[in-house]
């Protein structure tokens, strides 16, 4: 992927309008260095991760909104997992 990712793109509202999953879509295969079988990526691993969990969730929720919604808020607990605005200032920048 040649593009640059924003941190805006991680909203829900950007992910739904699949900013992110366009960016895996469109990437074309590549040769692995170092004679690796496999790459996993601490990011994008999620990211992908994330895309198929809101193809497959019936209301076609992130990962983060269906834990906010049917975890996080039951059990009165303060874990983050993905962000929306209100989450945008916790987050770390780590470039």
């Amino acid at each position: 992927m040649a593009e640059n990712v924003e941190l805006a793109w991680g909203l829900p509202h950007n992910i739904k309008q699949n900013r992110i999953g366009k960016l895996f879509e469109e990437a074309e295969a590549g040769t692995l260095p170092y004679g690796a079988k496999r790459i996993y990526h601490s990011v994008t691993k999620d990211w992908i991760t994330n895309e198929i969990f809101r193809r497959v969730e019936p209301d076609g929720r992130t990962m983060g909104e269906y834990w906010r919604e049917e975890i996080e808020t039951k059990l009165d607990l303060d874990v983050m997992i993905g962000f929306d605005e209100e989450g945008l200032e916790r987050v770390f920048d780590v470039s």
